[in-house]
């Protein structure tokens, strides 16, 4: 995931690096979800079959939303850690689901969860 030309989190095989942040009001500047192959060359998707979901693993306290094909943005209701989960669907079918991404939420225009 990257934001700003910045890689923010990374996973690897199983193994996630990083930690999504949210200290601001509103909404989140979007996040880019960037695949690379095993030489870390980033593979460019553009079968139209293919799109992206994101998934919050709590609503109450962060909602997620696509902007484009490979773009979301995030949007804080409480301050604590939540988590998100990106997938990748072809068609009807899941091709690739990350595991649980860690996100921070800490902001005064929130409510102290």
């Amino acid at each position: 995931i990257m934001q700003n030309n910045e890689v923010i989190v990374s996973q690897s095989g199983t193994t996630v690096t990083g930690n999504l942040q949210i200290t601001g009001e509103g909404h989140t500047l979007p996040y880019t979800v960037v695949f690379r192959d095993p030489e870390g060359r980033i593979l460019e998707i553009t079968d139209n079959d293919y799109s992206m979901e994101v998934k919050s693993a709590n609503e109450s306290m962060l909602t997620t939303e696509i902007q484009n094909r490979w773009s979301f943005i995030l949007r804080p209701h409480a301050n604590g850690t939540a988590s998100i989960t990106i997938s990748v669907l072809h068609g009807t079918h899941y091709d690739f689901q990350s595991r649980p991404i860690p996100v921070t939420i800490v902001s005064d225009a929130v409510p102290v969860n």
